[in-house]
């Protein structure tokens, strides 16, 4: 399956398809293409600062703090986006699909380097980089299903439970840099798991979107969420039933390398 077809076919890339399918048409989706497909959306998307974004191409590193990714985007919506860059062509994507919960994210990395005098990032800065860039949610109000995935249960959750959690548990990616490692899925890929207590209705066709949106955005502006990196849960998404060929195998989930037994998570 070529790359074009994965993003447009596979269950992991089900919340990006609408955008996708609005850009696929080009051989490689320029910044005019996705400022476009910006335009035409139904509502107007902005940064925490009430300002329309737009997307603008990176000609060069920045030098300076307010040149910065997280600076220009915070202070006057411009979101960077390097040329033939999957990483940065998914981040664009994501903020046309989930804008509430990236203008959250953005605001509160911005916050936090100019509090670090940006020169650093805080240990809550940190998390917030890490879920932006790996970071995949998991929306259940089962919490048998969820204590699985706390204590590292793999297994009894992926394989004896594989048909309560395909009708009880939806598992959403946000981080950019995790779509892009899905784009050639192999052992090892794990993303930075958040557990939200919410109903969110899976299927193969359809996510309400924007609900999902307003459930991220609402659990990030929690004061105890995501303060330090160690407060998620490392989850081996290849073993989510219907995202990796192996996945119809029992033997695959005994994979110790993989999935492997660990520790507990600091905060939920």
């Amino acid at each position: 399956m070529n790359v074009r077809n994965k993003i447009s076919k596979s269950l992991y890339f089900l919340p990006l398809q609408p955008i996708w399918k609005k850009l696929s048409k080009t051989n490689w989706p320029q910044v005019e293409d996705l400022n476009k497909v910006l335009l035409e959306l139904p509502r107007k998307i902005k940064n925490y600062n009430n300002q329309e974004i737009q997307f603008v191409l990176q000609k060069a590193k920045p030098t300076n703090f307010h040149d910065s990714f997280e600076a220009r985007t915070f202070e006057h919506g411009q979101i960077l986006v390097r040329p033939n860059n999957w990483h940065d062509l998914f981040n664009a994507i994501i903020w046309m699909t989930f804008p509430k919960s990236k203008a959250i994210v953005n605001k509160l990395n911005y916050l936090s380097l100019i509090q670090q005098k940006g020169l650093q990032r805080s240990k809550k800065g940190d998390a917030l980089t890490l879920f932006d860039e790996d970071g995949i949610i998991v929306f259940s109000k089962q919490k048998h299903l969820m204590d699985l995935i706390i204590n590292f249960q793999w297994e009894e959750l992926f394989w004896n439970q594989r048909d309560a959690i395909q009708e009880d548990m939806c598992f959403v990616i946000f981080g950019h840099a995790l779509y892009e490692k899905m784009l050639e899925p192999r052992i090892g890929i794990t993303g930075k798991g958040v557990l939200i207590s919410q109903i969110i209705i899976n299927n193969d066709d359809f996510l309400d979107l924007n609900r999902i949106d307003t459930a991220i955005a609402d659990h990030l502006l929690e004061p105890t969420t995501l303060k330090h990196g160690k407060d998620f849960c490392p989850l081996p998404v290849l073993g989510i039933p219907g995202w990796f060929s192996g996945s119809d195998k029992k033997e695959f989930y005994g994979d110790l390398s993989y999935f492997r037994p660990g520790r507990n998570v600091r905060n939920l």
